[in-house]
């Protein structure tokens, strides 16, 4: 057999090479994996922040209005949540004010304006419409979906539900939308939380205190355990809320809570 000098055969020091190529690899993989989950991660964040905007913004009956003013949509058959119409509205465009000139939230086939992750849109309607049971009035979802080539994985359709009014005089199978109604004071996606319920990172929440600070406005969740949660506001100093049988926040915005909200991807 040969040896070299150092006394280690050919053979052994090519199975030490193999190993240490295949641990490399593995490095390499974990490496790989542990950065797609940290970008999923964020992406999710993305989508959340993207929910939040449309709960603020296209539940407006103004800003809504303007956008889907005029879409036909056919409710000639008899339509329930079950069994909605079969209409799918396509928008190129969201805009987060009342008319053209307002920042865009989404575009079909461009990247979220916010992304730091290079979340792409896939498409933007407006569907799942069927009668509330009031005379010429529906509800439908808004829905922005992703281009999934633009995702480390797989992300659900972001969607925010609105009521709207159509023209009572228009045939069933050409009824267009004269304007959006009011959202209500808990808006789809939304859930009203006790002072048990833990906290989910990939959630994003919203609180109202008794001091009269009021929005609901919107806070990012940077610590989370069971019963704490530590805020940060997008444009102000960190808040901690402590989560017992009182809601209590501590900080800049303290007093009791009287709501705690929660919207998930």
């Amino acid at each position: 057999m040969m040896m070299n000098r150092s006394g280690f055969s050919l053979v052994q020091v090519l199975v030490s090479i193999g190993i240490m190529g295949i641990l490399l690899l593995a490095m390499v993989s974990m490496l790989q994996t542990q950065q797609k989950e940290l970008r999923s991660i964020r992406q999710k964040q993305e989508a959340v922040e993207l929910k939040s905007t449309m709960l603020q913004q296209m539940l407006k009956s103004d800003i809504c209005t303007w956008q889907l003013k005029d879409k036909v949509i056919d409710v000639s058959l008899v339509t329930t949540e079950a069994s909605p119409s079969p209409t799918v509205v396509e928008l190129n465009v969201l805009r987060q004010g009342p008319d053209v000139s307002s920042a865009m939230l989404a575009q079909a086939g461009e990247k979220l304006p916010f992304t730091t992750t290079g979340i792409r849109v896939a498409s933007i309607s407006f569907r799942h419409i069927f009668a509330t049971g009031n005379a010429n009035e529906y509800t439908g979802v808004f829905e922005v979906s992703f281009d999934e080539s633009s995702l480390a994985y797989a992300i659900h359709p972001v969607q925010v539900q609105q009521v709207i009014k159509v023209v009572g005089t228009d045939p069933g199978n050409a009824k267009r939308i004269e304007s959006c109604g009011p959202g209500s004071s808990l808006q789809t996606g939304e859930e009203d939380l006790d002072s048990v319920t833990p906290f989910d990172i990939q959630c994003e929440y919203r609180w109202v205190t008794s001091n009269g600070y009021g929005g609901p406005a919107t806070f990012k969740a940077l610590l989370v355990t069971a019963d704490r949660l530590w805020w940060r506001e997008r444009d102000y100093a960190s808040t901690m809320i402590y989560r017992t049988n009182k809601k209590v926040a501590v900080g800049q915005y303290s007093g009791t809570i009287t709501n705690i909200f929660r919207v998930c991807p």
